[in-house]
């Protein structure tokens, strides 16, 4: 199982149900969602980008770059108004039902230089259906402090602190029909538009206080994996085999894993064999092709004490058919 992985994606990543890895790179398509279900109003620009950027892609190869539409009038270090004018540079992410958490990483960068004479900026919301705020995720704008790291467009800064700014916070229950609006305007003017970068944009659904792992295609030739309930910033082992056998009353805590594959898959210390669980308990990784369909795979994860590397939680085990 270890080497199907391998040789299906070397550049695999940790990740989110939107990685921004599975459509090709450039600009979206204006109106349509993608394989991620990332949509584009047509204003600006919005791209899936590779050049690399302060810090970013965070994750895998490629991250989404939205540059600024106008003029919109802003407020000065925020909220953005709303509801939007309409021809603001938006995208949005359908919330996934159930979603209890979301995680991202972002950077905004400033084309236009430290001011408010034309003040650019940007924000990361949950909205509702009718476009209302639910959820105010991220904001910046020209007055933002800068970092010393310069975008790929027009040599422009970033804002502290350097390297990417990151969002991990559980959200309540969310209507049906809620998104992740991602919003990056000019204002007072139309020229040198500042961006909005964001990567690695995760969801978990579903009561996240029981150490579970879950196991799916997201789209044929895909494989992603998520981990819920364990301890922030301990370690997650997960093991995967392809053998059935007693399942899931196999040896190894209820997968008949091969002994000599454990142990393989024990010395490789990469996703989705090791990760680190983050503020939530959570982990997820994604391999975005070259899973052949049909393979059943059977999996099972422990969460451990980096300290004295002894299992603290051990996930239920799990089985999943590839598509």
């Amino acid at each position: 199982m270890k080497m199907m992985m391998a040789a299906a994606s070397l550049a695999a990543m940790v990740a989110a149900q939107a990685a921004f890895e599975c459509g090709p790179t450039g600009t979206l398509v204006a109106g349509q969602q993608n394989c991620e279900g990332v949509w584009w109003n047509g204003f600006g620009n919005a791209y899936v980008d590779t050049a690399a950027t302060c810090g970013f892609p965070t994750q895998g190869a490629r991250f989404l770059h939205v540059e600024a539409n106008g003029p919109v009038v802003l407020n000065q270090g925020g909220p953005f108004p709303r509801p939007l004018a309409g021809i603001e540079a938006e995208v949005r992410i359908p919330i996934p039902t159930g979603a209890t958490y979301i995680g991202f990483c972002w950077e905004f960068i400033n084309a236009e230089g430290l001011g408010n004479i034309y003040l650019d900026g940007g924000e990361i919301a949950i909205c509702d259906s009718a476009g209302n705020v639910l959820v105010a995720l991220a904001y910046a704008d020209t007055t933002s402090p800068l970092a010393t790291c310069m975008g790929t467009q027009f040599n422009a800064p970033s804002i502290l602190p350097e390297g990417a700014n990151t969002v991990a916070t559980p959200i309540p229950p969310m209507p049906q029909g809620a998104y992740l609006s991602i919003v990056v305007t000019n204002g007072n003017d139309n020229f040198a538009p500042s961006s909005l970068l964001v990567d690695d944009l995760r969801f978990v659904a579903g009561p996240a206080c029981t150490f579970g792992l879950s196991i799916g295609s997201p789209w044929p030739g895909a494989l992603s994996v998520d981990v819920v309930g364990g301890t922030p910033g301990n370690r997650c082992l997960s093991f995967f085999t392809l053998t059935s056998g007693n399942f899931p009353n196999g040896w190894f805590l209820g997968i008949d894993i091969p002994f000599p594959e454990l142990i393989l898959e024990l010395q490789t210390p990469v996703p989705p064999f090791a990760m680190t669980l983050d503020a939530f308990g959570a982990a997820s990784f994604l391999v975005p092709s070259g899973i052949p369909p049909n393979l059943p795979v059977y999996a099972v994860s422990l969460d451990m004490d980096p300290l004295v590397f002894l299992p603290v939680n051990t996930s239920l085990p799990v089985v999943h058919v590839t598509q």
